[in-house]
């Protein structure tokens, strides 16, 4: 009984995603990444509801390294995330834009 309890929290994937970076030049670095993945869980969810959880998951980032000197890298990124899924509770769609800075001596 005690290894039945957590079979919901096994799942199984299956996915794909694709990466494209552009070097403009030693300097400009923009890039594209799109991801789609789909999860299956093992068996119901033993609080929510009676069901076999379900979801399909996309993720798009769009982003820019700008190599400022040897030494300083500033960047960008806008990022895109939706989950959906056959029990409400875990459906989101998420946005966020996020720059930034990176220093090394």
């Amino acid at each position: 009984m005690r290894d039945e309890a957590g079979l919901h929290n096994g799942r199984s994937y299956c996915g794909a995603s694709h990466n494209l970076l552009w070097r403009i030049n030693n300097i400009h670095r923009p890039y594209v990444r799109v991801s789609v993945q789909k999860t299956r869980h093992d068996d119901e969810h033993p609080i929510y509801c009676q069901e076999v959880r379900n979801d399909t998951s996309t993720t798009a980032d769009v982003g820019w390294s700008w190599v400022y000197f040897r030494s300083l890298t500033f960047s960008a990124e806008a990022n895109y995330s939706s989950a959906g899924s056959n029990i409400a509770l875990f459906e989101f769609t998420r946005s966020k834009f996020q720059a930034g800075f990176k220093f090394q001596l």
